[in-house]
């Protein structure tokens, strides 16, 4: 999977959206006929929990919820097998989606997003200090695929002139869109261990998706002022990229 260009790596927020079927116009009602059923997966948030809850409806459509929790579990039954109609989506997950033609669009529908550069975490007595200490080092993350961890090549090529061909990635999960097949580096985490506990024990050098409040033993690698005053290696490309 290619990183995102570093322009966009900078604004690096949206991480999900809504994606739909590509509709079927034999389903689609009348001006006024009956409602149509549409069963959709989106994680509960302040700004849903009216729709989830009946408080936002339409006389027109008849919205059967699916609680899956985490809301990321909806994302391969939907990109594999159409299992809803609409669903809460990553958007890494989308592109991957739409490059092997499965039936989804997406819709400007933002459902989250984060600022991605605090969630890149490392061992408090680590060695590594700036994110250009990473080059030769590995990195673990929930899927090689996941959208936090391809803004973060992203960042770590466009922005700081990593080589991305010397990093190494350990994963926990193969990614959503079935026939996608990981590159020669990454492997598969053992059985049994966490992301937190791998990066704890030395295993691996920094783990990316951890939030840092969660684990105070650990550290962001990628500071704001990394991101404000970016310091890529000599003969590295600077983002002209689009």
């Amino acid at each position: 999977m290619p990183h995102v260009s570093s322009r966009a790596s900078r604004a690096a927020k949206v991480s999900a959206i809504v994606a739909v079927r590509v509709p079927n116009r034999a389903r689609m009602p009348a001006a006024m006929g009956p409602p149509v059923s549409l069963k959709i997966a989106i994680g509960t948030y302040p700004y849903t929990r009216p729709l989830k809850d009946g408080t936002v409806s339409s006389p027109r459509l008849r919205l059967e919820h699916v609680e899956v929790v985490p809301v990321n579990r909806a994302f391969r039954p939907m990109v594999n097998d159409l299992a809803y109609d609409a669903s809460e989506m990553a958007l890494v997950t989308l592109l991957l989606a739409r490059a092997v033609e499965r039936p989804i669009v997406g819709i400007p529908v933002v459902m989250m997003q984060q600022s991605v550069y605090g969630v890149l975490l490392v061992r408090s007595d680590s060695p590594l200090r700036r994110p250009e200490d990473l080059q030769g080092n590995t990195i673990g993350v929930r899927s090689y695929t996941q959208t936090t961890g391809t803004w973060l090549r992203g960042m770590l090529h466009d922005q700081f002139g990593l080589d991305l061909d010397s990093l190494s990635w350990v994963t926990f999960e193969p990614a959503h869109v079935d026939g996608f097949e990981d590159p020669l580096n990454v492997r598969r985490a053992p059985e049994g261990v966490t992301l937190s506990e791998l990066v704890r024990q030395g295993k691996i050098d920094a783990a990316a998706g951890l939030e840092p409040r969660d684990h105070p033993d650990l550290r962001p690698l990628i500071s704001s002022s990394d991101m404000t005053s970016p310091r890529p290696t000599p003969g590295s490309p600077r983002s002209s990229s689009t």
